[in-house]
């Protein structure tokens, strides 16, 4: 889901109903009446916007098998739903290029690289410890995530 300007903003947070339903919460609204708790989506323009830090997971299935494995998405989609970040599929050995690239519109300051191929063939040295590799044949793993969670909440 594209929440626009929310996606990025202090003030979001995304909210998980009983029945599994994603709605964003703009938490500004909890104490401040000028501002709706649940905003219309996307938000295109807002005065209230703060750019948050942008939280990344590049995610480079490169020798994956082709059909993707049921439990490792789900475990995938509860990371991103968790930690809030952008999910971008890329090759590992180009993550440093599109840091690069767009540092200036949206430099990113928490990231982690899950990756099937080896770290020291794909993820340059000085991003490693930010990498963790899957296992091709069982994908994300629960205790992957949490790891993947916990480097994201780290600070860089």
């Amino acid at each position: 889901m594209y929440n626009g300007l929310c996606e990025r903003c202090v003030w979001s947070k995304e909210i998980r109903s009983d029945r599994g339903s994603l709605f964003t919460l703009c938490t500004r609204g909890l104490t401040d009446p000028a501002w709706p708790k649940y905003p219309r989506l996307p938000v295109l323009q807002c005065t209230g916007f703060e750019a948050g830090p942008l939280r990344i997971i590049f995610l480079d299935v490169a020798d994956a098998p082709g059909a993707p494995i049921p439990g490792a998405v789900s475990t995938l989609n509860r990371l991103v739903a968790e930690s809030g970040a952008r999910l971008i599929v890329i090759g590992a050995d180009e993550v440093q290029n599109w840091l690069e690239e767009h540092r200036a519109e949206a430099p990113a300051r928490s990231f982690v690289i899950l990756t099937t191929r080896s770290l020291p063939d794909t993820v340059p040295r000085d991003l490693s410890d930010r990498a963790i590799r899957m296992d091709v044949t069982r994908g994300l793993t629960g205790e992957q995530a949490a790891a993947a969670l916990a480097i994201l909440d780290s600070v860089l």
